[in-house]
């Protein structure tokens, strides 16, 4: 194919794209191998970087504004890093689970009450289906919610805190079986979503966009939803970071929703804390810690997670344990590593509890192990972005293009100059606008009872990922 010498000059800033798009993310290798580590090399550069920063801080000073070591870096933005969950969809929307079928139409009153069932013994099996239903429905959300944290680089790595008004946007595209196959005995609905966009038959896409909402304190909000508004995901995320001596900790306020309107269910997540250890002496290894909750309203059915810190002697990284409730009652366990594999121990049921525990006494059957998780069988999902013509200058592949080269040459003095250049370039923004006494409001997101939602579902930034054609693949 012969192209003509407009179609075949390649202009600067197509030049800076095709560099931004190579140097954005890390390696697919580097971010999904089952093989990365958390424990992270120091350089003997680095280390002298580490102690000229500890004579800046004190115990429990925010490190938003501290400069963090090259090395510590990792090159993308947060509102990059939070489509980790988003790679994982496809366990939920290839899992007929999550698909309405008829028990669906058990009301919650019904399922909170023994005596609703007025002795019909039809619903009375009903009640018990739906309750067992529900209760694989919260197993499944865990093992989405777990199934995120494996993928990240290898040692202890940051992403750039986003500036004021930094968005990113991109789609997944799941295979053509997703909505192939449907729960035994769970028929899919006959008529759709208000909200749907596509036939059953094309195949699922997965569509998403965060903002950074706030600059201080920090925060992104996100929203991300499949094209048949099946599954939406939105939420917002503030890493309060402190120092604590040896390590630094980076405290997740803000909430995750994962709805299912078909379902008429919305299962509300909070976040865990990420520790860097060993900051001064040690090894400097990467830590997930914290007690995380699942809970969904609607069915009565939560879950509680534990992030396991390594004790101080023996023990392992990377523990996490929990138990899944039903109406306040264990209806299962599980515990493993969330980088590896998690198994799952079931409670015996008492079907005449209508699938409740079966209560405490000789000869009680125990449940056999099964498998929540393992991450060698996950394969995230590769995603794409917006083609160059629709890309704005404030997404965060356009950003932070000149700071990720750097990132990724261990360039210290290139990285500092070009986290100055983005930063000055925000102050000056802000100069302005108290020159002409506007405050500014995020595009996307509105706070609402302390929630940030999302009003950007109309929006051409949001809509032209809607068409496949429209998206650029050099990403995957």
């Amino acid at each position: 194919m012969i192209l003509s010498p407009e179609e075949s000059s390649i202009s600067t800033n197509q030049k800076l794209l095709n560099n931004a798009i190579e140097t954005t993310l890390p390696p697919e290798s580097e971010l999904f191998g089952g093989n990365a580590t958390n424990v992270e090399e120091i350089q003997p550069d680095t280390k002298n970087i580490i102690f000229e920063l500890m004579k800046q801080v004190r115990i429990g000073m925010d490190l938003t504004k501290v400069m963090i070591p090259v090395d510590f870096l990792e090159p993308q933005s947060l509102l990059e890093r939070i489509t980790v969950y988003a790679r994982m969809i496809y366990l939920l929307v290839e899992d007929e689970t999550m698909r309405p079928c008829p028990q669906d139409d058990v009301q919650f009153a019904e399922l909170s009450s023994n005596e609703a069932t007025g002795g019909d013994a039809s619903k009375e099996e009903d009640i018990r289906k739906l309750r067992e239903l529900n209760v694989q429905r919260m197993i499944r959300v865990v093992r989405w919610y777990l199934s995120g944290w494996h993928i990240r680089p290898p040692g202890v790595k940051k992403p750039y805190n986003p500036i004021l008004g930094e968005f990113h946007r991109c789609r997944f595209d799941m295979s053509p079986s997703s909505n192939s196959s449907q729960s035994e005995g769970c028929a899919t609905s006959e008529t759709q979503s208000s909200s749907t966009r596509n036939s059953s038959n094309t195949p699922p896409s997965f569509l998403f966009l965060a903002e950074q909402v706030s600059h201080h304190p920090p925060i992104s909000a996100f929203y991300a939803e499949t094209l048949n508004g099946d599954i939406i995901a939105e939420g917002w995320y503030y890493p309060k970071s402190k120092f604590l001596g040896n390590s630094a900790a980076s405290e997740i306020q803000g909430e995750l929703r994962l709805r299912f309107p078909r379902l008429n269910q919305t299962y509300v997540i909070s976040w865990p804390t990420v520790y860097a250890r060993g900051i001064i002496f040690g090894r400097l290894v990467m830590e997930i810690g914290g007690e995380c909750t699942i809970t969904c309203p609607q069915n009565g059915v939560s879950a509680d997670i534990s992030f396991k810190n390594k004790p101080f002697i023996g023990g392992e990284y990377n523990c996490v344990s929990g138990k899944v409730y039903c109406d306040k009652k264990k209806v299962a366990t599980f515990k493993g590593r969330w980088d590896s594999n998690i198994t799952l121990m079931r409670v015996p049921v008492d079907k005449k509890s209508h699938g409740g525990p079966r209560k405490k006494g000789k000869g009680k059957p125990k449940s056999p192990p099964e498998i929540l998780m393992n991450c060698a069988t996950f394969a995230p999902l590769k995603k794409t972005i917006p083609r160059e013509e629709f890309l704005m200058d404030n997404e965060s592949i356009k950003v932070w293009p000149e700071l990720s080269k750097a990132v990724k040459e261990r360039n210290l003095k290139e990285a500092q100059d070009a986290k100055y250049n983005v930063e000055e370039a925000q102050r000056e923004k802000l100069r302005e606008r108290e020159k002409l006494g506007k405050a500014w409001q995020p595009k996307y997101f509105s706070k609402e009872d302390g929630f940030w939602t999302f009003i950007g579902k109309d929006s051409a930034e949001f809509l032209v990922m809607t068409e496949k054609e429209n998206m650029d693949e050099k990403m995957m």
